[in-house]
């Protein structure tokens, strides 16, 4: 086989002196506009140890600014640790859900009948979608007390396992509003019980269970038609949390009781009871690495640790687990520790986010479980603020702390994120050896969150900027 070759082209030296003579001049034109010109950096990196290898991994920190100011979200690059972007959200942002592809961000703004979305790779660019309001003849749902006097729908929670489709609670409108991730359009509005808090989509993404605080029940939604089925699940007066199993046969839901229903989601109904054996939970994470529930009971200052292959989960061994305070004086020294929030790593490794409150002194920490033996190997110093709530509000926030682990990579290398409301900052925490650091280590890191219109106070002390709430971990 011959293979044809191309003839050169040679270009004149006439042309050749013209096109270079171009050339000068447009390199003239560049040097005087640059003159003069100032270049910002698109993110501040804070000066640190050399930052793991896990690239291309985010978070995303959403802040509150008070009760009916605009709130932010930042988005965390995890190499490097810096801020590359803030947007603004609505007013007090509740809660925050990544698409599963991790390319688009939503927010619930409580304080206004609103959602936040944002298209992660612009992360200073953001979208306002309005909720419109309960169907004509829904039952008329008073707003809590900190709402805006227009609120009609209180959005609380955001929740999917699909990449076209986003799930919204209202709290006050008793509905679920489905918004299309496409159009950011809300394509529809389902009436549930009363008081939806939280939402639960399974794996598979069939149906959406939401449970009711108002009315002590779950709604079950067929995410293929939207419609909702007539009959609701029975639960707990009070419950407080919702996750689905990764085989998607089972939903849990956890009730303040610290009670723990456990749902066959084939037949739609209440298979078993289990406990998790502390008062006051308030928080569950399934992890699906270990099939096993965690769950932070605030009442009892303990972590909950419940096998999830057995109807009812069972407490594992040494469960529940104490969550002790730092071994170091702080000024809230002897007062109860709070466990708010948990993340867990695929090697087993807990972080449980908790804080304590005393003479007006807020104190964070966070907490190393070794789950398989069911120990606390390690507590971590965080931050201690001021309680300035009357006017930021983080006394009545959602999380006063809470916390979320980055991904590795191909590598074990993770980092543990810490929201402080009070503190108004995102700390960071390596969980393997960095630099002189050993693992589970406070790197000094501390990710401020954006400046705010808060009023300055009485008295000599300003609060923070805004105050983180959430930390979203992305894929």
């Amino acid at each position: 086989m011959t293979i044809p070759v191309q003839e050169k082209t040679s270009a004149s030296p006439v042309f050749l002196r013209a096109a270079a003579k171009v050339a000068f001049v447009l390199i003239l034109v560049v040097i005087e506009v640059s003159c003069g010109e100032t270049y910002r950096p698109v993110a501040q990196v804070i000066p640190q140890p050399p930052p793991n290898p896990a690239a291309f991994h985010f978070v995303i920190s959403v802040s509150t600014n008070g009760a009916f100011d605009p709130g932010a979200a930042s988005r965390i690059d995890v190499s490097g640790d810096s801020t590359v972007g803030v947007f603004q959200t609505g007013a007090a942002p509740a809660h925050a859900a990544l698409i599963p592809n991790g390319t688009r961000l939503y927010v619930a703004n409580s304080a206004e009948d609103t959602v936040t979305a944002n298209n992660t790779p612009t992360p200073t660019v953001a979208t306002t979608i309005s909720l419109p309001p309960p169907p004509q003849g829904a039952p008329s749902l008073p707003c809590p007390p900190n709402s805006s006097p227009g609120c009609v729908n209180f959005p609380v929670f955001v929740h999917t396992t699909e990449n076209g489709n986003v799930y919204v609670a209202n709290y006050a409108g008793g509905t679920v509003s489905v918004i299309n991730t496409t159009s950011n359009v809300v394509t529809a509005t389902v009436s549930v019980g009363t008081h939806p808090v939280v939402l639960a989509e399974l794996p598979n993404a069939q149906k959406l269970y939401v449970a009711n605080q108002g009315s002590g029940d779950v709604s079950v939604i067929s995410t293929v038609d939207d419609s909702v089925k007539p009959l609701s699940i029975p639960v707990g007066s009070s419950p407080v949390w919702a996750v689905a199993r990764s085989d998607s046969a089972r939903v849990y839901v956890l009730d303040s009781s610290g009670v723990v229903y456990d749902i066959d989601t084939l037949s739609d109904t209440v298979k078993a009871t289990g406990s998790t054996g502390g008062a006051g939970a308030n928080f569950m994470l399934y992890d699906s690495t270990s099939n096993s529930l965690l769950v932070t009971n605030s009442g009892s200052g303990t972590l909950s640790v419940l096998d999830a292959a057995a109807d009812p989960p069972s407490l594992r061994a040494n469960s529940p687990i104490s969550i002790p305070a730092p071994a170091i004086a702080n000024p809230c020294q002897g007062a109860p520790v709070v466990p708010s929030a948990a993340t867990i790593l695929p090697d087993g490794r807990a972080y449980v986010a908790s804080f304590q409150l005393s003479s007006g002194r807020v104190c964070t920490q966070s907490s190393v479980i070794d789950t398989a033996a069911g120990a606390v190997t390690k507590t971590i110093p965080l931050a201690q603020a001021a309680d300035l709530s009357t006017q930021t509000g983080c006394a009545s926030a959602g999380f006063r702390v809470f916390t979320a682990s980055s991904g590795g990579g191909s590598t074990s290398n993770f980092k543990v994120y810490v929201s402080q409301c009070d503190a108004g900052n995102v700390a960071v925490i390596d969980t393997f050896p960095s630099g002189s650091n050993p693992q589970d280590t406070f790197n000094g890191v501390s990710l401020p969150a954006p400046l705010s219109s808060f009023p300055a106070p009485s008295g000599s002390q300003i609060p923070p900027p805004q105050n983180p709430v959430l930390v979203v971990a992305g894929p």
